[in-house]
């Protein structure tokens, strides 16, 4: 992680959130005032690992929710049969994935013949 960077990014995040944020205020657009008031949020979770991700997270699930509101059923029941296909080329694949090899067995050294693990008969 270098966070040098990270708290270099934030910072530039910070002023211009602030300059949109007063610019949408001072212009009565409160579309750029969200916008600069969601770029001072970033600066502040680019931060944090965990944030960041849960962050991430919400913008996927409102992208992915955006994206079916925006489809006609029609649409909606092109895109199941391909993930239904999708879905069965999947576990085809993983049924025919090789199988993991098994673990070696590794062998236990001989024990040396020693003076004292001579049998009376080898003399």
């Amino acid at each position: 992680m270098n966070e040098a960077k990270r708290i270099d990014v934030s910072d530039k995040l910070l002023k211009m959130g602030t300059a949109l944020t007063k610019e949408g205020i001072d212009c009565e657009d409160h579309n750029v005032a969200e916008v600069g008031t969601t770029m001072v949020m970033l600066s502040a979770i680019i931060l944090d690992d965990k944030d960041m991700f849960i962050f991430s997270e919400m913008c996927a699930m409102f992208t992915a929710k955006k994206i079916l509101d925006d489809m006609d059923s029609k649409k909606i029941s092109e895109h199941q049969n391909l993930l239904k296909s999708l879905l069965t080329e999947i576990k085809g694949s993983t049924d025919e994935a090789p199988k993991e090899k098994p673990e070696k067995k590794v062998r236990k050294p001989r024990k040396k013949n020693t003076d004292d693990n001579k049998s009376p008969e080898s003399e």
